[in-house]
């Protein structure tokens, strides 16, 4: 577990999984009305619980999946990974910046 690997190092080790998107209201609220960025909100330990892993090679290509979020049967969410702004690695760097990252 480290801050900050190399960019080239998180990408070809990367188990890919499903998980919730987590956010602490109190400090989005906080940040928003101080005017500062608030994706710390969203970036505290925890604040992601995952679902089963699944291998990176039984997925095609992880630059064009589709993922979608059900609750009690209804889509809430839905989209694919080829419409992110950044790619993948960049993320896991960026990310990697301000929380942990098991590699």
């Amino acid at each position: 577990m480290i801050r900050r690997p190399p960019r080239s190092t998180l990408f070809p080790y990367t188990t890919l999984f499903r998980s919730l998107d987590m956010t602490a209201r109190d400090l989005q609220a906080e940040a928003k009305s101080k005017g500062h960025p608030w994706t710390l909100s969203k970036c505290y330990d925890t604040s992601c619980p995952v679902g089963p892993f699944v291998s990176k090679e039984s997925v095609r290509d992880p630059h064009d999946l589709q993922l979608w979020l059900k609750v009690n049967g209804e889509v809430k969410q839905s989209g694919n990974t080829k419409d992110m702004h950044f790619t993948i690695p960049v993320l896991l760097n960026y990310i990697s910046e301000i929380g942990r990252a098991h590699v």
